[in-house]
């Protein structure tokens, strides 16, 4: 059986105050879908279980022209996925919390554990760093700001320190005409993780892209933006030598072994039909490249884990 003491501080001073008094025996709980579940299987033994739930103004979502949005650490995955302003201003983090796991989930988990957690099996990160997110990380000596893409540092480990919580998500103003795609393969169903999840945003004007972001989750330790990929497009006219160029780029898989649900004969779109080798490159999302141009966007529509096909639909 697994005891701890149970704190519910009712600021955000006293809950750092906590973690400074427990250094090496304390554990954050906010939604608790992942810390139960290792909790649960023996992987963490936490003396003092800290909850942030009393803590208050930490789970808004607001929005301006000039600064952005700015998502406490506190929210839910369903109350971003369904905020009015997100599905209006970012649909590539609708688009993104509205897959992840099933609703009893989102309805749970917070956008803060996620981060935190350091999974890189996860989807949120790499949407939030294709838009060049930035978190504030607070601690009682004060708050620091960090870029997203530096904040994963390896397998389930993040560039916290000891006795800081992540408090804020700050995500710029979306630039205008912004082209964004994200495509999440499926081993089976989808409350599953993904295989390879890709998030990217271009803003791409007569054929040439401008800029681009591009990050991937489940290939590698830690959820990463591909900037080598995105070198070789930037500033150049888009052609499909460039893509399958940008495609035959590796990255260190998380396993050696191809993804089962990578089929190079089998994965189709009406765009193109790039050999796609999941597990191994970042070539899994030329396939969405076309339709991210010229401020439009591509998501998958339907995935059928037994005839690994993908089909496409604009919006």
């Amino acid at each position: 059986m697994v005891t701890f003491e149970y704190v519910e501080p009712g600021s955000l001073k006293e809950a750092c105050d906590l973690l400074e008094r427990h250094p090496d025996d304390a554990k954050l709980i906010a939604g608790g879908t992942a810390l139960v579940i290792w909790m649960r299987l023996g992987l963490l033994k936490p003396g003092v279980v800290i909850s942030l739930e009393k803590i208050p103004d930490f789970s808004y979502i607001r929005h301006s022209e000039n600064d952005g949005l700015r998502i406490g650490a506190g929210a839910r995955h369903r109350e971003i996925e369904l905020s009015a302003v997100v599905r209006s201003r970012y649909p590539l983090l609708h688009e993104t919390f509205r897959k992840v796991a099933q609703p009893r989930i989102r309805n749970m988990g917070t956008i803060g554990g996620n981060l935190c957690q350091g999974d890189p099996l996860t989807d949120p990160g790499a949407s939030l760093i294709a838009l060049d997110a930035e978190i504030t990380l607070t601690g009682s000596r004060g708050g620091r700001t960090l870029p997203l893409e530096e904040f994963f540092v390896d397998y389930y480990e993040t560039a916290i320190r000891p006795g800081e919580i992540l408090t804020e998500i700050h995500v710029p103003p979306a630039a205008k005409g912004l082209g964004w795609a994200h495509i999440k393969f499926l081993p089976r169903s989808e409350e599953d993780f993904a295989t390879v999840g890709v998030a990217l945003t271009m803003r791409a004007q007569n054929d040439h892209c401008e800029d681009i972001r591009l990050a991937l989750n489940s290939v590698a330790p830690t959820i990463l933006r591909a900037r080598r990929a995105e070198n070789v497009l930037r500033g150049k006219k888009i052609t499909d030598d460039l893509l399958q160029e940008m495609g035959n780029i590796r990255y260190f898989p998380i396993s050696r072994r191809p993804a089962s649900c990578a089929s190079e004969s089998t994965m189709e779109t009406p765009c193109s039909r790039p050999e796609i080798r999941a597990a191994e490159s970042s070539a899994a999302w030329p396939s969405i490249w076309r339709g991210s141009l010229a401020g439009g966007s591509a998501r998958p529509s339907s995935w059928s884990a037994t005839r690994r096909r993908a089909k496409w639909s604009r919006r």
